[in-house]
């Protein structure tokens, strides 16, 4: 190897080595400059004082909240019977009896319907107790007897419900309401 080439790779190698310390090395006076700089000061929560914090509470005593059993009360009323027949068209809720029942979903299977062979579709449906508030789930098939109903339709979003005792009220039992 000639001198030049030697020099040369001495050179590079010294270059090499004054970056790699430059760039891993921090002296104390460059850290102070780098990072104090950027730290962000945090300030504690104030401490309310005692009248302050009397006068939030006192706000706050001006609402009057429901008891869950009074809210559940006021939203779910038993229907009387003479209003429960007047049940017609689109409802998120049908009243029977003491019961409250809800649409929560509808399966359809769309490769039975292409074939006509069986009857696959069906919905789910909540049966809540409207006093003692505990619930089933009972699943319905078109053309099943469901209290006092026919089921006559499932649908992607709705049941058609037709009454036993006057056929000519239908109810089309909604998962949930039109915009």
């Amino acid at each position: 190897m000639s001198n030049r080439q030697i020099l040369f790779v001495v050179g590079i190698i010294s270059l090499l080595s004054w970056d790699f310390f430059s760039r891993f090395s921090i002296d104390s006076q460059t850290y102070e400059t780098l990072f104090k700089e950027k730290l962000v000061s945090v300030q504690l929560p104030r401490t309310l004082s005692k009248g302050n914090l009397d006068a939030i509470k006192q706000q706050y005593q001006t609402y009057d909240p429901q008891a869950p059993n009074q809210r559940e009360a006021i939203d779910e009323p038993i229907m009387s019977l003479a209003q429960q027949q007047q049940q017609r068209g689109k409802l998120t809720k049908l009243y029977v009896g003491e019961y409250i029942i809800r649409l929560t979903g509808a399966v359809l299977d769309y490769a039975v319907k292409r074939n006509e062979t069986q009857q696959s579709d069906f919905a789910i449906v909540y049966v809540e107790h409207a006093i003692s508030n505990k619930m089933s789930s009972d699943k319905l098939i078109k053309s099943q007897e469901f209290m006092g109903y026919v089921v006559k339709s499932v649908e992607l979003n709705q049941i058609e419900l037709v009454s036993l005792d006057d056929p000519n009220r239908q109810v089309f039992l909604v998962m949930y309401e039109d915009i």
